[in-house]
């Protein structure tokens, strides 16, 4: 509505570990690979609802969806998108 004061995150959340190769074309893939390697196959899901948790202490999540999930030189790439109410 006309009184929402909407804030968005998009993220970029990488499934496996960033090649040593791609380091300088990934910023965060010395946290991202330390990350999968506490969590394994549960760092994506992990990741989303950390992310989810750290966006409601601004306001009510009013949209949460995953945009885009592919491949980027052998390992799954997903794009996710929240929409926050601040005034919510």
């Amino acid at each position: 509505g006309a009184n929402e004061q909407l804030v968005s995150l998009l993220m970029t959340s990488f499934f496996g570990n960033v090649p040593a190769h791609l380091k300088k074309v990934s910023k965060y893939s010395v946290g991202s690979n330390k990350y999968f390697k506490k969590h394994g196959s549960e760092a994506m899901p992990l990741a989303v609802k950390e992310a989810d948790h750290f966006l409601r202490e601004f306001g009510n999540v009013v949209h949460e969806r995953k945009l885009s999930t592919g491949q980027f030189y052998g390992f799954e790439v997903c794009v996710w998108m929240w929409l926050v109410d601040t005034k919510g």
